[in-house]
This record gives structure tokens, sequence and C-alpha cells, in this order.
């Protein structure tokens, strides 16, 4: 080939310009560049108007999945930034600097009463939108419906999965010689090395514009997993079970992934400057609350607790009944021998009057009235009260991205982060992800593809390069900072202390405990305590085949992800 024939190359500035005219020739793409203000109202407007444009109603599942594609490629704005933290060993600090594009960017938990400030959530690569998802059956995410874009988005109906979809991110961690840094882009090429979620990279290796991450925790309705609001999550769920649990549904289904988490931590990061939720974005960990009931009553759908007692209890949150058995555990069948092992809804909780004394009458969502039994506390046959898992959907009315109900910090409403609702009271378990325990570390080892997810290792695995190394003697200990393998983060330095950086405990096995394999346990359960729990909680104690009563888990869409394309 002549000089003369040869294709010219494009500077990277002109290309920029060349590809946002390509971008201008979509329906309304001008609208998208100059009308974006920075509102959540607005992305939504304007999200809306382009998706109707494009005809997103009358669209088959497949071409509004490829409607999605467009939109979140053609909304890239360039935004590069992220948080920098001391390095543990020249502090213990939890709090970084942001630094580009995140800089002076503030976020702050809201309530269902108060809308607090959020820097995020207008900007197109932070903005989320929920929508229906299913898996085709080759494990690929298939978009069925879009939330206030599509007539038939469904949040309550078991049979729908229920999804938070946001503008794929690029990442990095970067350990220097003074600092930990996290950077989190919209474009490959904002900084060097770096790579796209792992749960955006499609199982042909190409990179999707978009990720999804299942909005809430399961229940089983028919015998099958659900994602959809009103369902209290299931007990009992470990990981071997979760490896086939979703499989009622199709084999390319998944439980709940490494990576589903390791999104929460960026978003953590980079949001909030942060390496630790404590007081800020908690989660239930502080519920931990068991009743006997005061007066007996027959046919009724309420409980009589003492006065002092059914204020502690919350409007909206989960209760167990039934008979006391002599062991007060939520394990034991008695607890829930009423209620049944999922409980019951508190729908009020009200000041009455019995033979003049003050009490407080909870009144619970079930199908049928009941008979309580008062024989004294901590007696045989006595009706027992006891707080369980958040229903799914209970952070719904909060009046931004992140939140709780009522108290973000206090420890006992559930947590949401970016429309993720999370830390409902029990540990949550993944399918995709084994604890391996060998010369001295905990080391994660975990399956991109929801074929490969087993009850045990095997060479279709991948074995993170980063590891933990254990205590000397079985204990909780604190982690200190995350290690990043280019797709999960994991525990890589722990110390004694409460205080310090994540201020997250992790339970692991000490140094007697040579070989073993382990279910991840992640953000502690209704009596974990904050001291504890939160986000960066890891429970390193339990068997692959151990589920208890505070064991939960979600369906997730990405258990299949491909190997980046070279």
């Amino acid at each position: 080939m002549s000089d003369v024939t040869k294709p010219i190359a494009l500077d990277e500035t002109l290309q920029k310009v060349v590809d946002q005219l390509e971008r201008m020739n979509d329906i309304n793409a001008m609208d998208l560049i100059t009308e974006f203000d920075g509102s959540k109202e607005t992305y939504k407007k304007v999200m809306k108007k382009w998706f109707f444009a494009n005809g997103a109603n009358n669209m088959t599942p497949a071409g509004l999945t490829q409607l999605c594609e467009r939109w979140y490629a053609l909304t890239v704005q360039g935004w590069k930034g992220g948080s920098s933290f001391p390095l543990v060993t020249e502090s213990v600090t939890s709090s970084g600097t942001k630094f580009g594009d995140n800089l002076n960017l503030q976020c702050t938990p809201s309530t269902d009463s108060a809308a607090n400030r959020d820097d995020y959530q207008g900007n197109p690569l932070f903005a989320i939108t929920d929508c229906n998802w299913e898996l085709d059956s080759d494990g690929n995410i298939i978009i069925t419906a879009i939330d206030g874009i599509t007539d038939n988005f469904e949040r309550s109906n078991p049979e729908k999965f229920v999804g938070v979809m946001q503008q794929t991110g690029y990442v990095k961690k970067v350990d220097g010689e003074d600092s930990q840094d996290y950077f989190y882009a919209d474009h490959a090429d904002a900084y060097e090395n770096l790579v796209p979620l792992p749960e955006a990279v499609k199982l042909d290796g190409t990179v999707r514009s978009f990720v999804v991450h299942s909005k809430y925790m399961s229940g089983i309705v028919n015998g099958k997993m659900t994602c959809c609001k009103g369902v209290v999550p299931r007990r009992n769920i470990s990981h071997d079970s979760l490896v086939t649990l979703p499989d009622n549904i199709g084999t390319q289904y998944s439980g709940g992934t490494c990576v589903d988490w390791s999104f929460l931590v960026w978003m953590q990061r980079i949001k909030y400057a942060s390496l630790t939720s404590d007081g800020v974005l908690q989660g239930c960990c502080n519920y931990n609350l068991q009743y006997y009931v005061k007066v007996a009553e027959s046919n009724v759908k309420r409980l009589i607790l003492a006065a002092n007692q059914g204020v502690n209890l919350q409007v909206g949150s989960t209760v167990c009944f039934g008979a006391y058995g002599g062991n007060a555990d939520r394990g034991q069948a008695g607890t829930y021998s009423i209620s049944g092992q999922d409980g019951a809804v508190i729908t009020a909780i009200e000041d009455v009057t019995i033979s003049d004394t003050a009490y407080k009458a909870v009144y619970v969502d079930v199908a049928e009235p009941f008979t309580t039994v008062c024989n004294g506390d901590a007696t045989n046959g006595t009706t027992i009260v006891s707080t369980h898992h958040w229903v799914a959907g209970s952070c719904d009315n909060v009046l931004g991205n992140d939140g709780s109900p009522v108290n973000a910090g206090n420890g006992i409403f559930p947590a949401m982060m970016q429309g993720i609702e999370y830390a409902v009271g029990g540990y949550e378990v993944y399918a995709d992800v084994i604890q391996k325990v060998v010369g001295g570390y905990y080391v994660p080892v975990y399956a991109r593809k929801a074929a490969d997810q087993a009850t045990s290792i095997t060479a279709n695995m991948h074995e993170s390069s980063v590891k933990c190394a254990q205590p000397s003697s079985d204990a909780w200990r604190y982690v200190l900072s995350h290690g990043f393998d280019g797709e999960i983060f994991y525990p890589n330095a722990t110390s004694g202390t409460a205080s310090d950086c994540t201020k997250d405990g992790f339970y692991e096995k000490g140094t007697g405990t040579t070989t073993g394999n382990f279910e991840w346990l992640a953000f502690g359960a209704l009596a974990t305590g904050s001291g504890n729990a939160g986000l960066s909680c890891l429970g390193g104690y339990g068997a692959l085949s151990s589920g208890w009563w505070y064991c939960v888990a979600r369906l997730s869409c990405n258990g299949n992800r491909g190997t980046l394309a070279a």
C-alpha cells in the first residue's frame, strides 16, 4: 500500500469530535448533551423522552436491551475522579480525600422524611433506574421493562425480577508509597490500566455500557427465589443450597455474587470517601429483641407487650412469634410456630389499657387470626415475639438513592446504596465464592459462570491474588484495608482494634485451622452490633453447608461474567 492510500490516524482530540458527531446523529442526542443539569429529575425526564422517541414501549426485550446499550453509551460525559486514603502503615483513619471530578461532591444518606444532599444522583455515571431483568439461555442479561418508561414494569410480582441499572464504571485501585487510591471513570482511557466493572463484561468478552444489580433480598415463592418487593427474605440459606436454589428458575441463574458486594464497596469509597459506614449508613445490626406477651388473647391479629418493650419495635419491621419451648433461639421451631418461619410485618403499634395496666398492642399483617398464651416470661407455652429480617422493599420510600427508612446510622433499619437494599438483619451469603484456608491465609476462590458454581473448589474456579493472614486463634479481627484483584475486593490486612479504618470485623479461624473451605457471610445480622457489622463485615467461620436463621441471600444477574477481550 502506498503512503497516499494509508488510512489517516486521527489524533485524540479529533477522534473525540468525530465520536461526538456520531452520537448526535441518534434521536434527540443533542438533548442529552444540553439538558442534563445534575438533577435526578432532569436525568429521568431526558431519559424518558429519549426512550419514548425511540419506541421503547413497543420493543421486544432484546430490542429494549439494545436500546439500553445505546442510551448508556450516548450519555458518557467524560467523568473521572476518585478517592485517596492513607496507607494503613501511615494512618488508620477512615476518612479519605476526593480528587478529580469527584472533588467537592457530597452525599448524605436520606430517609423516608428527609431528602438529603446527593450530588451524584443526576450524574449520568451514577444515576440509577429500576428495571425488570431476566437471563437468556446463555446467561446474558435481558432488560424486559424499565420503571417510569415502559408500561409493563412490575415491582411486587414474584415472577418478575427487579434490578437497579446504571452506567458502567471503569475502575482501578493503586497502593502507592504513601496512599491507596481508588479511581473511577465512565470511559476506559480516563486513567492508565482501568478495567470495567466485572459484571459489565459479557460472556463474549465485550463490555456492556450498563450494569444491573438485584434490588432486593430473596424470598421463596412457589419453590423459586424472588427479587421483588414485599417478600420476607428466606432464612437458613447456605452457600451449598444457594448453588442449586436458582436452578428452579433456570440453570443459568445465580445466587448473589462477590462482585455484587464489591460494587457497593466501590460506591462507598467514591461517594463517601470513607472506609467505614459506621454511624452513616449502618444497616440492621442492633435490632435483636425478644419479648413475651403480657396478656393472652384469642382470635386476634396483635400481640400485647409491656409498654416499655413494645416501644422498641418498629412499624414496618418483621417479627416471628410462637410458643416458647425452653430455647429462645430463632432457629427453634417453637419461636415461629404461630407466624411461620418468614414471620409477619408490624403494621401498627398502639397504646392500650387492659385491667388498668398500660401496654403496647403490636399489630401484624397475617392472613388468619391467632391465639396468644401468657404463662409468664420464659415459661413453656408462652408466646415469644422475636425481631426478624426486614421485608424486601423496606427502603422503597427513602427520598434518595442512599439511605434508610427512619435513621441510617443507628443499626436498626436496613440500608440502601445506589438503590440496592442490603443489611436487612441477616448475613448475606454468596453463591460464586468460597473462602479457602491454606498456608496460614484466607484466600477467596470464585466462579465466573453459574454453571461452574459448586459445593467444593474445582478447576473451573479462579483463585484471587488477594489473601488475608489468619490470626493465632479464632477471633474477630478488624479490616484495615482491602486488596483488589481487578474483579473483587478482599481484606488483606486486619488488626485487633474496632476503631481503625473500616471499623468492621472479619471473623477468622486461627492458625490451628490449617485447611478448610468457608462460606462468605456479609454485612452482619440482628445481633452483630455496629462494632463488627458493616459493609466490610465478613464471616469466615461457616461451613459451606451451614445455613442458620440469620443467613439470607439474593438472586443475582451477575453470575455469568466474561473475560475482557484483548
